[in-house]
């Protein structure tokens, strides 16, 4: 802190900018300042240490201000990112829950584009947590159902295994995503860490941390439900990332002492676990779609296309319905798969151990 006030000093007259005198704000290892170039207003990212903002910067540069906010300049070595200033005080956390988890889904979409090189892969981080649950489990005396942690592990082996190449904001949230005044963008993300991999891997963030709105479990699986249909998401996907990264909260909360998250993950990964339990991985075809095309399901009677921009009838949720009314279509995966009979409404899948068995699947290769 000690060093800010030279530091911004030299910011200011090497990008010619002006303090706007407002109070600034922080992060766990950040610090924003309100400034401006010429007339334009701006905030200045002061990173410590220096070296996280490469990531950053690179992540924004990649995007291109498409749903995320625009890089102006950065100083990778000093840490600082000059960015466009957004409204602080209006995030999605601020909003009506079945609104803000439809915008945050729709914005998935929009920043699933092909990744460049220089990410992490998030089929190593997958496969990672595959080698490491059941030690974890140990080490704190089995704090989580055991069935669990071996259905996380099984499901993080297959995501160990996803081609997906898009990239992902990978703590987006909705503290994350900012008001904008850009015309048609008026929510992007912020404070990007970016990782190489399907979209899916996003929806935990947003279950956990408003989850203490969601009175059950029908709640937390309609939650997911409306993510997934305005993401454009694949539902299977979609449940495999929300339950393994559940489990991986749960444990990473005890290991770091904390009492309310774990307590949050139980409530999620009891919600999420006849699904993941029941629900089959993308079929082979599905695992070449491009980062910019959104999952497709059969349509069905009754059913609006859904080509980007359009919803499911039956499942769009706004913020005057109950978010519990959504429900997600978890037999849809390919052309006579699953598939519902003809005026028949899909219902969600029967408790485990009951019902037709499911046939098993794995990635290509």
């Amino acid at each position: 802190m000690a060093a800010l006030p030279a530091l911004g000093s030299r910011l200011a007259r090497q990008w010619d900018l002006t303090f706007a005198g407002e109070p600034f704000r922080h992060g766990y290892s950040s610090v924003v300042l309100s400034v401006r170039q010429g007339g334009r207003p701006l905030a200045l990212k002061l990173t410590w240490p220096p070296g996280q903002a490469g990531g950053e910067a690179d992540a924004l540069a990649a995007w291109r201000a498409r749903g995320v906010v625009e890089l102006v300049a950065a100083d990778k070595p000093r840490g600082a990112l000059l960015l466009e200033r957004l409204d602080a005080s209006r995030s999605l956390a601020s909003i009506p829950l079945a609104e803000a988890a439809a915008t945050a889904g729709a914005l998935m979409r929009t920043l699933a584009i092909e990744a460049p090189q220089s990410f992490p892969s998030l089929q190593a981080a997958a496969r990672q947590l595959a080698a490491t649950f059941a030690a974890r489990q140990r080490w704190l005396r089995n704090p989580v159902p055991g069935q669990w942690v071996t259905l996380a592990a099984r499901l993080a082996a297959d995501l160990a295994r996803d081609p997906a190449r898009c990239l992902v904001h990978t703590d987006l949230h909705y503290d994350n995503i900012l008001a904008s005044d850009r015309p048609g963008q008026q929510w992007v993300a912020i404070d990007p860490t970016a990782a190489v991999g399907p979209p899916e891997r996003s929806v935990a963030e947003m279950l956990w941390t408003r989850a203490d709105e969601l009175p059950g479990p029908q709640a937390i699986t309609g939650l997911l439900g409306t993510l997934v249909d305005n993401g454009q998401l694949d539902p299977a996907k979609a449940v495999a990332w929300g339950f393994v990264r559940t489990i991986d909260y749960w444990l990473w909360g005890l290991e770091n002492g904390l009492t309310s998250h774990p307590l949050r993950c139980q409530r999620i990964a009891h919600a999420l676990a006849p699904m993941a339990e029941q629900s089959n991985l993308p079929h082979k075809h599905l695992s070449n779609i491009g980062c910019h095309e959104p999952f497709r399901r059969p349509p069905r009677p009754g059913q609006l296309s859904t080509r980007p921009g359009i919803m499911c009838q039956r499942r769009l949720l706004t913020a005057g319905q109950s978010i519990g009314s959504s429900t997600i279509d978890w037999h849809g995966t390919s052309a006579g798969a699953g598939r519902a009979e003809p005026g028949r409404s899909r219902r969600r899948p029967p408790p485990a151990g009951r019902g037709r068995a499911r046939p098993a699947w794995s990635w290509p290769g």
